[in-house]
């Protein structure tokens, strides 16, 4: 067991094999598997203290203006719906919402929602007096003075509007009393209606294309690039095309210029010729870097596309990898369900306080101070704001965790492909080798994974305390210059820490998912890699966002436009339009290229890794790699020297 102690285990120089099989593995970072089980156990704790001293329903349902919650406390169990009354969110609990607009102009009672102290008011006069009372309290309150009803007023009592119900809560359909309430039939200027109306309908559509067609393609895509020709013909193809658009951009400019400046009378002015000149010459300055960029790194790009057509293979002949980001966002889901659950009833745990205005009372006829809005209190003897502070690392350090168990699994299956005999792949690897690859990770390196995550986590919850000191100092003093200056500082540094430590965990569990070792030792192998394979790890960083996005594009716009074609013809009669449908559908389809292409890129780097580590386990001959991949030793990215010492064996 390897928790933070040397581990000083010889490996056998005749096996030329460098990934560490699992009889000669140990579970690594082990205390931290604890912890985590800790964390969760902890989490479920405070989260089930809390949920007696708590009430979701004050934070998800209306409350009205004495405090009842609609549609669940008894004296208003059969009015589950808000109206508002005043701006500041104080409303009554209605039985429905209006469907009408009341006249402006109106002083009856029934054509108000208001206020309890009011209606209280009004019920306690004799009955003869009650009309003119509410008549009273509307002219002086509500109206102005051409006998209208203005919600500017500090008025206890709401004009009825034709409202539509969201959340339990009416929201008004139109600000104009005289609109229409037909929700269902928007007109020409209601594109948001529109649009919202065209997604619903055509969600089938949109999920199907969205998701299911941009999977077949990425697979597509991925094929396409196992093939060699192709692949060096996509991603150069690119690069020129870049280069003959740059020149194409420039000969148009230069010939613009010309045009420009060869005119008689003249039609541009000097400002405009000078402007164009110089975006000539800039233009000209990017072509000429591009094109010597592209001669340098020649080389190195061959040798990324290399690798990139071996990480192609890998996800073609295991192409169940793809859907580990399913499995991690159900994961996630299932974390998230009671992570929300405990979190509402500890928010929930405060009280409302009121604050007050100086109204008109219609029977004393004096202005009076009333009730005319809440303010919610968290219960701090209770420490909600530490519970919840606590909750947000659980939920960073979880989401950490499971994106990294994901990737330690995609590491461990693409190693396990390449140290496998090319000749015997077909036979040996399949979608059974993911699952022995969960089962490996979950026996040795679920303490790992929590390490690199926990860090990540400490990250994230700087900053995220950073942004809350930020935006809880005064306006005066947030304002001044030399603090804008040292929160964006402390923000930039925050950030470049956790993409650096993003960084670092992503190539030391590929790592560890050969070697074997724990979190520590893997990171110190990552910047000895690095160290020692500057070119090809540049070359790598370059060619394979490249190629990620091209897949990205080229899934996204066969996608859309499959989407396009259809949605136009089986949607015509149903549709105001197919813009928003195929905008979305073109939306899910990059979110799903997204997903397969971030597989891919750990495949690409994960055969790096193993390319490296074949070469140094046999002293500068990558055994396990086909004919194209040995391609790698050249005089760019050869070692110097054999590597004398076992790369496994590493000391924390």
């Amino acid at each position: 067991m390897v928790c933070g102690v040397c581990e000083n285990e010889e490996e056998d120089p005749s096996n030329p094999c460098a990934l560490k099989p699992r009889d000669k593995r140990r579970t690594t970072d082990c205390l931290f598997t604890v912890l985590i089980i800790v964390m969760w156990v902890a989490m479920t704790i405070v989260g089930a203290i809390s949920i007696p001293e708590g009430n979701p329903a004050l934070l998800v349902s209306p409350v009205n203006d004495v405090g009842s919650v609609c549609g669940v406390d008894p004296s208003v169990i059969n009015s589950k719906y808000m109206y508002y009354v005043w701006p500041t969110g104080l409303g009554v609990c209605v039985e429905e919402c209006p469907t009408e607009t009341a006249s402006y102009t109106s002083t009856s009672q029934d054509d108000f929602y208001c206020l309890s102290w009011l209606d209280e008011l009004i019920a306690s006069q004799p009955t003869s007096t009650q009309a003119s009372t509410f008549s009273t309290y509307i002219t002086g309150s509500c109206q102005d003075s051409s006998g209208s009803y203005d919600s500017s007023l500090l008025c206890s009592c709401n004009i009825k509007r034709a409202s539509k119900a969201l959340f339990n809560r009416c929201a008004y359909l139109n600000s104009d009393s005289s609109a229409s309430t037909d929700d269902g039939n928007p007109t020409n200027s209601d594109y948001m209606k529109m649009w919202m109306a065209d997604i619903i309908t055509a969600r089938s559509a949109i999920f199907g294309f969205g998701f299911g067609v941009a999977i077949i393609f990425s697979f597509l895509f991925t094929y396409l690039m196992s093939v060699g020709c192709i692949a060096y013909f996509i991603v150069w193809g690119c690069i020129i095309a870049i280069l003959v658009i740059a020149v194409a951009m420039l000969s148009f400019a230069q010939t613009t210029l010309a045009m420009w400046k060869s005119e008689d009378p003249e039609v541009h002015t000097t400002n405009q010729k000078r402007a164009l000149q110089i975006f000539v010459w800039c233009l000209f300055a990017i072509a000429v870097c591009w094109f010597l960029l592209m001669l340098w790194m020649c080389k190195a790009i061959n040798i990324a596309i290399k690798c990139v057509i071996m990480g192609s293979k890998a996800l073609d002949e295991m192409p169940m990898l793809v859907f580990t980001p399913v499995l991690q966002l159900t994961g996630f889901i299932l974390f998230m369900i009671p992570m929300i659950y405990y979190c509402l009833y500890i928010a929930s745990d405060g009280y409302f306080s009121g604050f007050t205005a100086t109204v008109y009372n219609p029977v004393s006829t004096q202005n009076e101070e009333v009730q005319v809005g809440r303010k919610w209190h968290a219960d701090h003897d209770d420490h909600v704001g530490a519970k919840l502070w606590f909750m947000f690392f659980c939920l960073l350090w979880t989401m950490n965790f499971i994106a990294n168990f994901g990737s330690l699994v995609i590491s461990h299956a693409v190693a396990t492909w390449y140290f496998t005999v090319p000749e015997k792949r077909v036979e040996a690897i399949s979608n059974t080798t993911i699952w022995d690859s969960y089962k490996l990770v979950l026996r040795f390196h679920v303490g790992t994974v929590a390490l690199g995550s926990l860090l990540i986590a400490l990250v994230q919850l700087a900053r995220a305390v950073a942004l809350y000191i930020q935006h809880n100092t005064s306006e005066k003093f947030r304002s001044q210059l030399w603090v804008k200056i040292v929160f964006c500082c402390i923000n930039c540094c925050l950030a470049c820490l956790e993409c650096c430590m993003k960084f670092i965990s992503k190539h030391a569990y590929i790592q560890t998912a050969i070697h074997g070792t724990p979190f520590c030792a893997s990171g110190k192998n990552v910047f000895a890699l690095i160290a020692r394979n500057i070119l090809r790890i540049g070359a790598i960083v370059f060619t394979a966002e490249l190629c990620l996005l091209i897949g990205k594009l080229f899934v996204t716009s066969l996608a859309t436009a499959f989407a396009y074609f259809f949605i136009s013809t089986m949607y015509t009669s149903t549709l105001y339009d197919v813009v928003a449908p195929t905008v979305v559908a073109a939306i899910v389809s990059w979110m799903t290229a997204s997903m397969f292409m971030d597989v891919l890129h750990m495949a690409v780097d994960t055969v790096l890794h193993c390319f490296i580590a074949d070469e140094e386990h046999n002293h500068g001959v990558a055994v396990y790699a086909s004919d194209d991949m040995k391609g790698f030793v050249d005089d760019n990215g050869k070692m110097e020297a054999p590597i004398e010492a076992e790369p496994e064996a590493n000391k924390l």
